[in-house]
């Protein structure tokens, strides 16, 4: 369902509700961004289509705005292949407990999941090249980040600003280790470890038997193939639906 509100966020942009997400359209710079809820708070595990139709249109989802989650209760915010640009505090003290960000986005803005307290798993895509300042600032519980880009991204250590990334596993691609060990607010870590396979994560290998979905667990991250009981299945044509194995 999609209700269009007589909201103007900014002068040339309209604001949309369509499937429980709210969303900005720039008619100008025809970018379409994920907006702060205006139907109280997000909530629970939100998937983010790759497009949505506004006035029978389709449009790319691009951006995720400024503080869109903030102090929400999601637990996670699954994230579309089209998305490029993340605003600053875009998940910040939210409940979410992991979040993975696209091969499409370069650059991690300023506190975007800043004092996630439930936070524990974080991948990034292999295109990310720079981390804002405290990106993971007091995420007390983070246990583990999959990095995905062969040169570690710029960050220092004000990206981890009051969090002892000690304690925290890095897993990055094969034969970065010693590039990750030697790079600013990356020497951090304690515990690099190499992926085995190109710093793939195994859970976010394609399903054998259908080349063209993702499957996820309702915590966000994703699985390797159909498993019991409810999951999230998203084919690349952007389509997401809930399926329940029992």
């Amino acid at each position: 369902m999609m209700v269009v509100l007589p909201v103007l966020a900014y002068a040339r942009t309209k604001t949309y509700f369509v499937d429980g997400i709210t969303y900005f359209y720039h008619f100008e710079k025809r970018v379409t961004a994920v907006a702060p809820s205006l139907d109280g708070v997000y909530r629970g595990v939100i998937v983010i289509p790759d497009s949505v139709s506004l006035d029978g249109v389709t449009h790319s989802v691009d951006r995720i705005f400024t503080s869109a989650f903030f102090y929400c209760d999601v637990t996670s915010v699954i994230l579309p292949n089209t998305l490029v640009s993340i605003g600053s505090e875009a998940f910040a003290e939210s409940d979410i407990t992991s979040i993975s960000i696209p091969d499409s986005v370069a650059a991690i803005p300023n506190m975007m999941c800043k004092r996630c307290e439930s936070l524990e798993t974080v991948t990034l895509g292999k295109s990310v090249n720079s981390l804002g300042n405290e990106v993971f600032g007091e995420c007390s519980s983070l246990k583990k980040i999959i990095s995905n880009a062969v040169t570690p991204p710029a960050c220092d250590s004000c990206t981890f600003k009051n969090y002892y990334p000690q304690n925290c596993v890095l897993i990055v691609p094969k034969g970065s280790k010693a590039s990750y060990q030697n790079a600013e607010g990356w020497n951090l870590f304690a515990q690099i470890f190499e992926s085995e396979e190109e710093a793939t994560d195994i859970s976010a290998t394609k399903l054998d038997h259908n080349a063209n979905a993702e499957v996820y667990g309702l915590n966000g991250l994703r699985l390797d193939g159909q498993q019991k009981g409810l999951t999230i299945i998203r084919k690349n044509d952007g389509t997401v639906r809930k399926v329940m194995k029992r």
